[in-house]
C-alpha cells in the first residue's frame, strides 16, 4: 500500500482525535449520572419494569436538572419520535 509522505492511519487518527480538543469543542466537563435500584430485578430471569421505568425517570432528571421526569424527557425526544433503549 503506498502511502503520501506523513499519511497513515495512526497520523489520521491522531489528528480526528485532537481535532475537539483543538476547536475548544470539549472545554465542559462531562456529566455522569448512576441510578441504581437494587429491586429491579424481581428474580434471575425478570425485571421489575414498573421499578426501572422509575430509575431511568429520576436519572433523567437528575441529569437534567429538570423538576419533572417529563420536562426531562422532553429535552431530548419530541413527540411522535421513537426511542429504542
Amino acid at each position: 500500500m503506498d502511502h503520501q509522505a506523513g499519511t497513515s492511519r495512526r497520523n489520521l487518527l491522531k489528528a480526528c482525535l485532537a481535532a475537539p480538543w483543538q476547536a475548544g469543542a470539549l472545554e465542559a466537563r462531562p456529566k455522569v449520572v448512576i441510578a441504581r435500584d437494587p429491586l429491579i430485578q424481581a428474580s434471575a430471569n425478570s425485571v421489575d419494569s414498573a421499578r426501572l421505568l422509575k430509575t431511568l425517570d429520576r436519572a433523567m432528571q437528575s441529569f437534567y436538572g429538570c423538576d419533572s421526569a417529563i420536562e426531562a424527557w422532553k429535552r431530548v425526544v419530541r413527540p411522535g419520535e421513537v426511542v429504542g433503549l
